[in-house]
């Protein structure tokens, strides 16, 4: 008995998901869309505003989707994502789609330039105390100083798993009009992080060339509060983000 029901629920099944959920063996499209993007982390303050405006293209083959979004934030500000994954819609004129990827994710914004560093003159003063040349300090400080301009346009991260709901309506054939909302767990490092990171090792490597830390440790930590060095913490990279849009679609 058990047997036999087993195998009638696996039959309507298989001939009701097919019917229900659609996945091309090949499809593509291309759409405009404004979207909301929003998220946990410094990188989400890169933006002006969370509001940008932008294009999103993907193909379909064999049930794997690839897709790509580009929105422009603001005034030289991007953001970027690619996405790699699964998909399944519902409906006819009237379309759901669920989808699940994981991918890259990107933002960009202008280049600033800082002002070379200079050391606090308390600092100065016990550098000079402790027979250190506090205007050598600066220097091997400064002269990274240019990579962490260009570093600190740029926020890289991975979305670990990404989902998304659509609504869509079919204006006319091959045209559809939709509104959709992503979610995702990312692991985001902003240009900020790896200057951080890159400044503590520049601060190591003050301290074995002049022994600052064996010296006095309090003065080697008021340098690295005064440089921003601070070492990488993997854990904290860690985050959600999510997205808002509406978008028109052309699909074939």
């Amino acid at each position: 008995m058990f047997n036999q029901l087993f195998i009638r629920i696996a039959i309507i099944a298989a001939l009701f998901v097919p019917a229900v959920a659609q996945a091309d063996l090949f499809s593509m499209y291309v759409a405009g869309k404004t979207g909301f993007v929003n998220g946990s982390g410094d990188a989400f303050g890169y933006f002006d505003r969370p509001v940008g405006k932008g294009a999103e293209a993907g193909l379909e083959l064999v049930g794997v989707d690839i897709w790509g979004e580009a929105l422009k934030m603001g005034n030289e500000q991007y953001y970027f994502t690619a996405n790699l994954g699964f998909d399944g819609s519902f409906g006819d004129k009237w379309r759901l789609n669920l989808g699940l990827y994981t991918g890259p994710v990107l933002f960009m914004r202008p280049k600033t330039e800082t002002e070379p560093f200079e050391l606090s003159g308390s600092l100065r003063s016990a550098l000079t105390t402790a027979g250190i040349d506090p205007t050598m300090v600066e220097s091997e400080y400064n002269q990274a100083q240019g990579q962490e301009d260009e570093l600190n346009r740029y926020a890289l991260g991975w979305n670990l798993a990404r989902t998304r709901v659509e609504f869509e309506r079919e204006l006319v054939p091959l045209v559809f009009f939709g509104i959709g909302a992503q979610a995702a767990y990312h692991y985001m490092l902003t240009g900020a992080d790896a200057a951080a990171d890159a400044k503590h090792t520049v601060a190591n490597d003050l301290e074995q060339k002049y022994g600052v830390g064996q010296m006095n440790p309090e003065l080697s930590q008021e340098l690295r509060g005064e440089l921003g060095a601070e070492k990488l913490d993997i854990n904290a990279l860690g985050g959600f983000n999510y997205s808002v849009s509406a978008y028109l679609k052309v699909q074939i």
